[in-house]
């Protein structure tokens, strides 16, 4: 894009960037709208490969040739007024998709809520920012069922009984 399409349709390079940013947002917004509208886990499948509805709404919101994760992945490490703002409201999401869940008895709150979302943002971002270079080593996309089930197990399995625990069949 010619800067003088810059100026005229967004005012600035920093309008451009905040249409961006809202782009990204509104991304990660409409992701997890999808993924909080889960069923109870007493409805949920007995095989958890069955419910692949997370991956799959990874994998649509970024797919492999999305430029998103790259942008992410610069924005967010920059100390920039803006990468705060965003990072922000990437967390007031997840904390709203968490309360979410809350209510809809598939997830609980966790003894400090704020800190529960964080981490489960950080995880969601290091999977969407360094899919290309988890997909090198792991030989499997970190977004497709076999993926998620792949790392899933190994989060839950480090997360719940630490780094001797066995592997989670998922």
């Amino acid at each position: 894009m010619s800067p003088a399409l810059v100026i005229q349709h967004y005012g600035s390079k920093d309008g451009l960037r905040e249409a961006v940013d809202a782009h990204v947002l509104a991304q990660f917004e409409g992701m997890i709208s999808e993924v909080t509208r889960a069923e109870p886990a007493s409805v949920a499948p007995t095989d958890p490969r069955d419910s692949a509805s997370l991956a799959q709404t990874m994998s649509a919101y970024f797919p492999t040739d999305s430029a998103m994760p790259d942008y992410l992945a610069r924005m967010l490490v920059s100390e920039s007024a803006a990468a705060s703002t965003l990072f922000r409201q990437l967390f007031e999401l997840a904390r709203a998709g968490l309360d979410g869940m809350v209510a809809a008895g598939t997830a609980a709150p966790g003894a400090n809520p704020n800190a529960r979302a964080a981490v489960l943002l950080a995880n969601d971002l290091a999977v969407i920012i360094l899919h290309r270079r988890l997909n090198e080593v792991l030989r499997v996309d970190p977004l497709s069922p076999d993926g998620m089930a792949l790392w899933g197990g190994e989060l839950l399995a480090v997360y719940g009984g630490g780094l001797t625990a066995p592997s989670v069949p998922l």
